[in-house]
Order: structure tokens, then C-alpha cells, then sequence
């Protein structure tokens, strides 16, 4: 395998492609060759890139020159309990990246992208949701799913960013991780982060369901040569433009019970990494 230096790995909804599309428009960091230049899901039985082997994970990175790295950035690796050891086999000394989020938006989030995804129903309420769905708490307890890694990574391997402080100081947080990766030449203050994912709700149920079939459907339906220059997929996003629902809050009641939830974890994290207090607590 080759020498990839960093693996971003999660949490889910936490701003890691905001992280990553940062970082690797330094220009001695390169992105991976896969289609979103982020993402490759390797180190993860949940998708099948692990069967092809280290050969084909090679073939998804650049050819670094003197003074450059590489690396990538999967979400999944978070809570697949698999992943830190896959990882720690092939590359016992690669460095890791985790960006956390306060885990009540990154529930909430969550939440939102399920809907999008039509993996719950879009008429359920936020509330409702957490009561049915356990993954939209589990994946926010960060304590967790780091515990994992700290098992077979050093301390000093493993490098959290929260994406609030990343907000607020976009410079200093990407500085610290780059101090972290053993870069030089520095973001410069004036750093603009690249906004990705916005979140939004479905309005229809019914007309969400038209527009996440529209692509499958096309295939079917739409001649080759249309469906190749991707229409269905233009309609479908059309679609789902026109189906957005006004912006969804959270009940403050509701936030704070669930604040109130995380509290532990909070300070078992905190904890783990020598943090007196993390920003949202």
C-alpha cells in the first residue's frame, strides 16, 4: 500500500466534507481520485471496495511529489466497529482525522438526511424520529465510536477538529491541523470555508417519493442517450428544489432534554482527550 499519510474518519454530519474540501485545496495536500475526491470506503465491510484489496486502494490516490501527502476522508469509518482495526492493519502509523459537531445538531442532521434519503418517513417529527430510530443517538455518542480507535491508535495519532470552532476560526483550526499532518505553508487568516450539504426537509411525501425513483425509473423509461447526459438525475434535483420544506427547528425544550442526554458522553470524551470542556458544553 501506498503512503497515505492521513484518513479522515467522521463523524457522519459533522462537516467533513466542509473539512476536507479545506484541506485539500492546500496545495501540497491531494485528494483521493474517487468521484467525490473524498470519500473511498475502503477500510469498511459495509461496502465492497475492502474485497478489491490494497492494489486497487492505491489506485484511488495521486502520485505524490517531494513535500506533498495525501489521504482521504470516509464518514462511515466512524461507527463501523470494524474499521479502526482494518485501518490499523494496513496502516498502523497513518494519522487520523475526526471532526465532531455538537451531537444534538449532528442528531438533528441527521435526521434531515434521512428524509432527504427517503430512509424515514418525511412526516415524522423530529422527536418522533429519535424514538424510533436509534442510530440518530448512537452515532452522537462520540465517546463511543473514539474508545475504538484509542484501542489501537495512539493518542498521538488521532486529531479532533469541532466543526463550530472551525466556523468561528477557519485559519487557526485548519492550522492546527496541518501542524498535526507536519505541514508548512499555512491557511492564511482571511480563509473562506467551502460550504457543503446544506441542510433541508421535504415538503411532500408523495412528491419526494417521485423524485428519489425518477432516476431508477429513467433508466427504464429515458433513451440511452438522454439518460446518459443525466437528465433524469437534473429533473430529480428539480424536483426536490421545488419540495423543500421551510426550515425545520428544533424545540428548544426538546434540544435541551437532549443535551441533558449527552452530558456523559460530553465529559467521557472530553476526558479521553484532555479537553477541560468541549465548545458546545
Amino acid at each position: 500500500m501506498k503512503n497515505i499519510q492521513f484518513i479522515g474518519v467522521g463523524a457522519p454530519m459533522s462537516g467533513s466534507t466542509t473539512l476536507a474540501k479545506s484541506l485539500f485545496s492546500h496545495p501540497d495536500i491531494l485528494s483521493p481520485l474517487c468521484q467525490d475526491h473524498k470519500e473511498i470506503n475502503f477500510f469498511t465491510h459495509r461496502c465492497d471496495f475492502f474485497k478489491k484489496g490494497p492494489a486497487w486502494y492505491d489506485t484511488q490516490f495521486q502520485e505524490c511529489q517531494p513535500g506533498q501527502i495525501t489521504g482521504e476522508f470516509s464518514p462511515i469509518y466512524f461507527t463501523d466497529p470494524e474499521s479502526p482495526r482494518l485501518i490499523s492493519e494496513f496502516s498502523p502509523d497513518v494519522k487520523l482525522i475526526a471532526i465532531l459537531r455538537n451531537p444534538v445538531k449532528r442528531s438533528f442532521s441527521a435526521y434531515q438526511s434521512l428524509k432527504r434519503g427517503g430512509n424515514i418517513d418525511v412526516d415524522l417529527t423530529f422527536r418522533q424520529a429519535i424514538s424510533k430510530h436509534e442510530v440518530l443517538i448512537n452515532c452522537s455518542r462520540y465517546q463511543i465510536h473514539m474508545k475504538r480507535y484509542l484501542r489501537r491508535f495512539s493518542r498521538e495519532n488521532i486529531h479532533l477538529v469541532i466543526l463550530e470552532e472551525l466556523i468561528e476560526n477557519p485559519a487557526k483550526v485548519l492550522n492546527q491541523a496541518l501542524d498535526f499532518l507536519g505541514m508548512s505553508s499555512p491557511f492564511q487568516d482571511d480563509f473562506v470555508l467551502a460550504k457543503a450539504n446544506a441542510g433541508w426537509t421535504p415538503k411532500n411525501r408523495h412528491m419526494h417519493n417521485l423524485s428519489m425513483g425518477l432516476r431508477k425509473t429513467g433508466r427504464l423509461l429515458i433513451p440511452e442517450a438522454l439518460y446518459r447526459s443525466q437528465v433524469a438525475y437534473r429533473i430529480k434535483m428539480l424536483l426536490l428544489s421545488l419540495n423543500k420544506a421551510p426550515k425545520e427547528e428544533v424545540d428548544s425544550n426538546f434540544f435541551n432534554e437532549l443535551e441533558e442526554e449527552f452530558r456523559e458522553d460530553n465529559q467521557e470524551l472530553a476526558n479521553m482527550f484532555n479537553e477541560g470542556a468541549l465548545y458546545w458544553t
